[in-house]
């Protein structure tokens, strides 16, 4: 759908978060060397749809721990994947 004037009544309207989740499926999709890092919120940042269609090696979950989960996406941007 083209973003018009005219059309602006017929948007379908979601969530940022359900957005963000389908954009980062769609580049994922595109580049194998993107991950997705979450600190215990998957769902709550649309990561879902990423851990469904793009599978778990590519969707981390490091827990409550938002540290550690910086130092492992830091890691991984040293080996040459792109972290989300």
């Amino acid at each position: 759908m083209s973003f018009l004037m005219e059309n602006w009544q017929n948007l379908e309207l979601a969530a940022i978060r359900v957005g963000f989740g389908e954009g980062l499926v769609d580049i994922a999709k595109k580049n194998n060397l993107v991950v997705a890092l979450s600190a215990d919120l998957m769902e709550s940042v649309g990561f879902g749809k990423f851990y469904e269609e793009i599978g778990k090696p590519r969707a981390i979950e490091v827990g409550v721990a938002e540290q550690n989960l910086v130092t492992v996406a830091s890691g991984l941007a040293a080996m040459g994947n792109i972290p989300f």
